[in-house]
């Protein structure tokens, strides 16, 4: 699945949330379960999840701008929702896992832009895309039920930049089980 696929309204530095279900095969490795964007030497803004076992972590990351959780991983379905506000200033990132947030973000510096780069399931890109960039962090095992949302989902906070006081995430995650 590619950006071709995917509404314009969720590239660029536009609002967006990804919510997922994933069962890996072996949480002893590292791997990129979805992104959008690409890594390059100077620049690169990727929005997405990985998870890295050199360092634990589940984060968002781009070009000397990365935010981490040291969440844990197990084998096993989990559900997870990686929500961005978007716009300019300080948009804010957030991390669920299984209903609960596990990473907040107020400050993004610099905002997180997309555009021109595709969305990718079960890995991510290294090196730019058309240049010397290789597919790479291959996520091993299953993911069901992607949605990908033009807007933030609401935790019932407010903390994620949402304003509504209903839990969208909790709610998903305490309906949807696969």
């Amino acid at each position: 699945m590619t950006s071709s696929n995917i509404s314009s309204s969720v590239t660029g530095t536009s609002a967006r949330s990804v919510a997922f279900w994933m069962s890996p095969v072996d949480a002893g490795s590292t791997f990129d379960p979805y992104s959008f964007g690409e890594s390059q030497a100077t620049t690169g803004d990727h929005f997405g999840l990985r998870y890295d076992t050199g360092q634990t972590f589940y984060g968002m990351w781009g070009y000397g701008d990365d935010y981490y959780s040291s969440a844990g991983l197990t084998t096993g379905w989990q559900f997870w929702v990686v929500t961005y506000s978007g716009g300019t200033g300080s948009p804010i990132g957030a991390i669920y896992q299984n209903g609960t947030q596990v990473m907040l973000n107020t400050s993004f510096s610099p905002d997180y832009d997309t555009a021109s780069t595709p969305f990718f399931l079960g890995c991510d890109v290294d090196g730019g895309l058309g240049t010397s960039g290789s597919l790479g962090h291959w996520f091993s095992g299953s993911i069901s039920a992607v949605r990908i949302f033009s807007r933030v989902l609401c935790d019932g906070t407010g903390a994620n930049g949402c304003a509504s006081s209903t839990d969208e995430i909790a709610n998903m995650y305490n309906s949807s089980r696969p």
